[in-house]
């Protein structure tokens, strides 16, 4: 192997390392088996390497993997797994984003609250179901989940709002409340 190489095999492993966990918990999301999740993000890696020196340093790497992924995912693992579920349960993504530890005793209802979601995006279309992920998850910009999906800012844009409307009205349907008497009637509650 010459020195190219290994200097752009450290800088690679410098850049790809600090990103696997989130790689992971999306390509768990999308074919909701955890081997399938590890081939994906295992050849995503691969593509990544391969096409490494494709990357223009000083972008967003984090959005260049999940481009590739998402990329392999639509071509080569939506086809196969089209009759399973897509998600996996969203406990291991909340308890990140939700866990408090003074608030251990809310530890139940955070459970109920991350199963009540699960659902909900359950029933969302494929459509919806990434770039919601993308944003309110991984927190990536609407330009990076457009750059990710390879379609218009307008179009993340506008998937993003049908799939918050959408979450609302299932999670309402779910808890049978009408939206007349919630306290935020008519405006989409982030989460």
């Amino acid at each position: 192997m010459s020195l190219w190489k290994k200097d752009r095999s450290k800088e690679f492993m410098a850049l790809a390392a600090p990103v696997m966990d989130a790689l992971y918990g999306t390509a768990m999301k999308l074919t909701r088996n955890e081997e399938t999740a590890r081939d994906l993000v295992q050849d995503s890696y691969l593509k990544a390497y391969k096409y490494f020196d494709t990357f223009e340093a000083g972008t967003n790497f984090k959005a260049w993997l999940f481009r590739i992924m998402t990329r392999l995912f639509y071509d080569e693992y939506n086809e196969r797994k089209r009759g399973q579920e897509i998600f996996t349960p969203l406990d291991d993504v909340l308890s990140g984003t939700l866990a408090d530890p003074d608030a251990r005793s809310n530890a139940g209802e955070r459970r109920l609250l991350a199963a009540e979601i699960q659902r909900a995006l359950d029933q969302l279309p494929e459509d919806f179901r990434l770039p919601l992920i993308l944003c309110d998850v991984h927190e990536f910009s609407y330009q990076e989940i457009a750059d990710i999906l390879e379609c218009p800012i307008g179009t993340v844009m506008s998937r993003l709002f049908r799939a918050r409307k959408r979450m609302k009205e299932i999670l309402l349907n779910m808890n049978g409340t009408d939206e007349a008497q919630t306290p935020h009637a008519g405006q989409i509650i982030p989460f």
